[in-house]
């Protein structure tokens, strides 16, 4: 996590575009945002979408929404000085600042994000190539006959950085992946009946669906 003293010119460039954004609010606009955002929970996606929606001069509705996160998850750290970063860029509406940080919403999809994010290894990335491989026999001859190998490949990022590792599979190999994944996407649909019964919300920070892109 980016130091949350830093200077607005040593952050990261999303959270500068964030945080200029930010600065060209007025009251109103924080009012308007902060009412907007609200009810969102869902998504990090559906967040930037609302801020657009309620905020149509800002240009890049996700980097405020990238922004916005994290500095709702960093202001848990005890070095987090919201008037540091307010006066740095040059924010005038810090008490709004405050509240709009504070809404319940945008609390709990910091919240899951962090939760989403505990673990050992988070899956990045993935990408496919494959390859004929044309039969030879011991003296190089060709062969009637070749086999299709499919080499998958996943980013995933670790405690330090973005790492990748690869697995060759074949066509049974890739039906029995199949598979596992529809089970587990099955398990997740019922779980997410099951905490709809019980009136949960069910957050799902980093991604975009169908539903949610109709809000």
């Amino acid at each position: 996590m980016s130091d949350p003293k830093a200077a607005p010119s040593e952050l990261p460039l999303p959270f500068r575009v964030g945080l200029e954004s930010l600065a060209r609010l007025d009251q109103a606009d924080f009012e308007r945002v902060t009412l907007a955002v609200s009810t969102v929970q869902s998504s990090l996606p559906v967040l930037a979408r609302t801020i657009g929606k309620s905020l149509p001069t800002v240009e890049d509705p996700m980097a405020l929404a990238n922004t916005l996160l994290s500095l709702c998850q960093a202001s848990t750290d005890e070095r987090f000085s919201l008037e540091v970063i307010a006066e740095g860029a040059e924010i005038a509406h810090v008490e709004q600042f405050r509240l709009l940080l504070r809404a319940d919403a945008l609390v709990a999809l910091a919240r899951a994000a962090r939760v989403s994010l505990a673990n050992e290894n988070n899956y990045a990335t993935s990408s496919t190539v494959s390859n004929v491989r044309y039969l030879f026999d011991e003296d190089a001859s060709p062969l009637a006959g070749a086999v299709v190998v499919t080499n998958i490949r996943i980013g995933y990022w670790d405690a330090e950085e973005q790492r990748t590792f690869e697995v060759a599979c074949d066509a049974d190999d890739l039906r029995d992946l199949q598979s596992s994944i529809d089970r587990a996407l099955l398990k997740i649909e019922h779980l997410e009946e099951m905490l709809g019964r019980a009136d949960e919300v069910t957050v799902r920070p980093f991604t975009s669906t169908d539903d949610e892109a109709a809000l």
